[in-house]
């Protein structure tokens, strides 16, 4: 969407000063190894029913990844749900997802995001007491690269 963005704001004589493009990246994050392995599984089944999902065939053909899709579809018409996320190779989980320990996690995502977004939206589960100042401490580290 961005260069299709930067031509229409080309043609029309401007420039994308004040433009914003928010991604919503599939995340898996978590402190340690252990719990960063639950959560992989969790983003692993997301990634399965998206693919499972007709109207993102195309996205996941643009990818090299459409005969897994067509696959994850006849799966979900047969609602064989459990057996799902182990059609998502790892390597795909790579192209769709950013993982990553909590120190990990922000510079992977700048270095995926840093030039095609201006903002990212992407949830951590807050279940311990010291989450939220993880997150807000994540939160930080991505601003800091805008400044």
């Amino acid at each position: 969407m961005l260069p299709a963005a930067k031509r229409g704001a080309a043609k029309a004589g401007r420039d994308l000063a004040g433009f914003t493009l928010c991604a919503m990246p599939l995340v898996a994050t978590a402190a340690d190894r252990t719990t960063l392995a639950e959560r992989i599984r969790d983003v692993r089944a997301r990634v399965a029913f998206y693919a499972s999902t007709p109207a993102y065939l195309l996205a996941f053909e643009s990818e090299g990844y459409g005969e897994v899709a067509r696959t994850l579809q006849g799966h979900a018409r047969a609602q064989r749900w459990a057996e799902m996320a182990d059609l998502v190779s790892d390597e795909m989980l790579d192209a769709y997802t950013v993982i990553g320990t909590y120190d990990e996690i922000a510079p992977k995502l700048r270095a995926r995001y840093a030039h095609l977004a201006t903002s990212l939206e992407f949830a951590i589960p807050l279940s311990d007491p010291g989450d939220e100042a993880t997150l807000r401490g994540l939160i930080g580290s991505l601003r800091e690269v805008r400044a």
